[in-house]
């Protein structure tokens, strides 16, 4: 402040003192922005005196503070969460800028790294994250790193792949859209399984049949792609069972097994073979005709044997000589005795004996001839005996003759009659 002195006649300033007191100015509290740090938090509170006079204008003397607010160090991380084993997974790559500055193409690079990274090793990407453009503005206080850093999270889950029995894999394949291959136990015989009752008929002709019966047992398994884990569903069956059979019927044979029966097949079973054999029946005596059993029919005897040859009879001995008989004392006029008959030789075959007319049989009967003359034949021999009786001979040989007809005639006769007796 000074005085002045001023005509008031003219309004001329006579005289002007000095400048005289003090005077300051209230400080101000400089704004906060939010990621910039402030190089003044209060703007002011200057003193203005006498000798900062001459800088007034107008009578103001105007004093300026230059408050700078600095941008903070900004970070942006990247993370990948594994929704299935509720972590996070491998390193944060981050990425540092400053408050409100462009994030560039680095973050979005790695980024899209990163998806391609996890699908490879088998996981399905379930959410992407979009990325700021610019980086936040979050206070960092009195550290120069950022406090509250821009987290982006690219979430995954383990990628699940199912394999069918109809589709089997082994460990040289690959998992689709991955560079992972198949774990084992996916081959068909871990997803599938046949259990077979074979059934063998051996046929009276020597030939074979052969049934197969089959259940077939299947199971669906999934993998997972990232730990290689595999899971299997129960196994199923659309027919569990082995069906009945029934054994051909062979007329004239007996079959061991006339049917197989219908079976219930277990998942845990096993094969199973079965024979069945056939065995003749036995086979009954033959009818003459059974064709035509009302006419029996004729039935040819036996052929008989050849007889054989018979034994030559025996010869009869000589018999013993006759005494001389005596002379008789009043002799008549004998007979002249009957001539003897020479015996017949036997038939060698035995057939028939034919007595000679006049031959005696065992009981003394003449065949051949009339009983009128047999009488006279009898007659005659005793009459002849009786004759050599009365006759003397000298010789005895017509004695000896009579004996050996008489025993030739009962030799014949004796075996005309056994002959008889074996053709009866």
């Amino acid at each position: 402040i000074k005085n002045v002195t001023i005509d008031k006649v003219t309004g001329e300033v006579i005289a002007t003192g000095e400048w005289t007191g003090k005077f300051i100015y209230e400080p101000i509290k400089t704004p906060k922005i939010d990621g910039y740090t402030v190089s003044l938090e209060n703007a002011g509170g200057t003193a203005i005196s006498s000798g900062d006079a001459n800088e007034a204008v107008a009578g103001v003397i105007t004093r300026k503070v230059k408050v700078v607010y600095t941008p903070e160090k900004q970070e942006l991380q990247l993370k990948v969460y594994d929704q299935d084993l509720d972590k996070y997974l491998g390193k944060t790559d981050s990425f540092y800028g400053l408050t409100d500055q462009e994030v560039g193409e680095d973050p979005q690079t790695r980024l899209d790294e990163l998806k391609k990274q996890f699908a490879e090793r088998g996981f399905d990407i379930v959410e992407v994250p979009e990325l700021a453009k610019n980086y936040d503005n979050t206070e960092n206080g009195t550290s120069d790193q950022d406090n509250k850093p821009q987290v982006f999270v690219l979430v995954v889950k383990h990628h699940i792949e199912t394999v069918t029995p109809d589709d089997p894999k082994t460990p040289e394949d690959k998992i689709p859209n991955t560079n992972q291959n198949y774990p084992s136990g996916l081959t068909e015989t871990d997803l599938s399984k046949t259990i077979t009752r074979t059934i063998i008929v051996h046929m009276p002709d020597g030939s074979t049949k052969e049934i197969k019966q089959e259940v077939v047992y299947t199971r669906t398994a999934t993998v997972d792609s990232v730990t290689k884990e595999v899971k299997y569903t129960d196994w199923t069956s659309k027919n569990s069972n082995w069906p009945e059979y029934q054994s051909p019927d062979v007329p004239g044979y007996t079959v061991d097994i006339e049917k197989v029966e219908l079976a219930k097949v277990p998942v845990d079973g096993h094969d199973v073979t079965v024979e069945i054999n056939y065995t003749a029946d036995p086979v009954p005596d033959e009818p003459v005709n059974p064709s035509n059993p009302g006419n029996p029919g004729t039935t040819t005897p036996d052929q008989p044997q050849q007889p054989g040859k018979p034994t030559d009879p025996t010869k009869p001995s000589e018999p013993n000589k006759p005494s001389k008989p005596g002379r008789p004392t009043n002799p008549n006029h004998p007979t002249k005795p009957t001539k003897p008959v020479t015996p017949a030789k036997p038939d060698q075959t035995h057939d028939q004996h034919s007595k000679v007319n006049g031959e005696t049989d065992l009981n003394g009967f003449v065949d051949g001839i009339s009983d009128e003359k047999a009488g006279a034949v009898a007659g005659a021999s005793d009459n002849a005996q009786a004759g050599a009786k009365k006759l003397p001979q000298t010789s005895g040989e017509s004695g000896w003759q009579a004996s050996l007809l008489g025993m030739g005639l009962f030799f014949i006769s004796l075996f005309g009659f056994k002959k008889k007796k074996e053709d009866e």
